[in-house]
């Protein structure tokens, strides 16, 4: 049971009407037996630099039916980089084009998050097989320690 997942959780959100429908469509995950929280980070350690102007791909696997509904990440250069989220099975991209990771993640470049996390206002559907790629362009013109955090709701026995 996702029960940390209600109106009081979300910080300076907390009560906001975006909070609200991201707790409404998160509804069925937090009422249903055998869910939990499921973190994981992109890149999978931690101080990891992505090469000057270079990009980074890195892949999660999480099982059928998991939804991602929150991102939290952090850019130790004031330039940032971008993201684009794709599930491997069909192709589909969340984001119409790639994103400014402050626009999706809350957080501003070249500090420390300002908010535990963003919540998605429509939570993506992890579908079968269930991997996801994560795709990272640095926008630096020096190496960039980039750590990006997804949020998921799956099933408890999920590794």
């Amino acid at each position: 049971m996702i029960d940390n997942l209600n109106e009081n959780f979300a910080g300076q959100f907390r009560h906001s009407q975006y909070l609200a429908q991201v707790i409404a469509a998160m509804q069925d995950h937090r009422d249903a037996p055998g869910q939990r929280l499921i973190l994981r980070t992109v890149p999978d350690d931690s101080n990891v630099s992505v090469a000057a102007l270079g990009t980074y791909e890195g892949r999660v696997t999480l099982p059928a039916n998991t939804r991602l509904f929150a991102l939290s990440g952090t850019s130790a250069e004031a330039a940032g980089f971008d993201l684009q989220l794709r599930q491997t099975a069909n192709g589909a991209a969340y984001f119409g084009k790639r994103t400014f990771f402050s626009n999706a993640t809350g957080s501003a470049a070249g500090s420390t998050p300002q908010n535990p996390q963003h919540f998605l206002a429509r939570p993506l559907l992890i579908v079968a097989p269930g991997d996801l790629l994560i795709q990272i362009w640095n926008r630096a013109a020096v190496p960039n320690a980039i750590q990006l955090v997804l949020w998921f709701a799956g099933p408890e026995d999920a590794q």
